[in-house]
């Protein structure tokens, strides 16, 4: 009877070390998924950045007055969410410091922004 006792033992601490090594794999593929959902949201910022600059550009190569921060957010704002474009409402929830945004959807950002 000790002898079926020790393999029943030793299986179990096998089957220890199988889902250690398991719960060790998950976590490291967890933290890879997040640090590039944070890479792709540093993305998106540098794209919004940039396209903000392109579009300040444009203004005044037409002789446009340029467009004070406050008055952009105010005609965002007047457009209902669900008539934003995703990139729209990405920026939106830059602007509104939305946590997990870069791997929302559409419908999800509204929700957040609404929510915030």
């Amino acid at each position: 009877m000790a002898r079926k006792t020790t393999n029943r033992e030793g299986a179990l601490q096998d089957l220890i070390g199988q889902l250690e090594d398991t719960a060790k794999q998950a976590g490291d593929r967890i933290s890879e998924y997040l640090a590039e959902a944070r890479v792709r949201e540093r993305l998106a910022d540098a794209a919004d950045a940039i396209n903000d600059v392109r579009l300040a550009v444009l203004r005044r190569i037409h002789g446009e007055p340029p467009v004070k921060p406050t008055e952009e957010k105010a005609a965002r704002a007047a457009v209902p969410l669900e008539d934003m474009t995703i990139r729209e409402l990405h920026k939106l929830a830059r602007d509104r410091q939305v946590p997990g945004r870069s791997s929302m959807s559409k419908a999800e950002l509204i929700d957040a922004l609404r929510d915030g």
